[in-house]
């Protein structure tokens, strides 16, 4: 799994990944969240960190968390 395939997947899944400075903040339902895509996102944070960033400063916050 790719960083961006993590962000299209936490989508997928109701969860809402937002960057908090070098932290991952992660909303969405409880059970959304299986320890083994937890993994993933962990694996792939500094990528998904950059490309959150860089969607962030391209639109408006509100397209962001589609």
């Amino acid at each position: 799994m790719t960083a961006q395939q993590a962000i299209e997947e936490a989508r997928n899944r109701g969860i809402v990944l937002t960057p908090a400075g070098e932290k991952l903040r992660f909303r969405g339902p409880k059970d959304a969240l299986s320890e083994e895509f937890k993994h993933e996102i962990k694996r792939h944070k500094p990528e998904i960190l950059n490309l959150l960033g860089e969607a962030r400063s391209t639109y408006p916050c509100s397209m962001c968390e589609r």
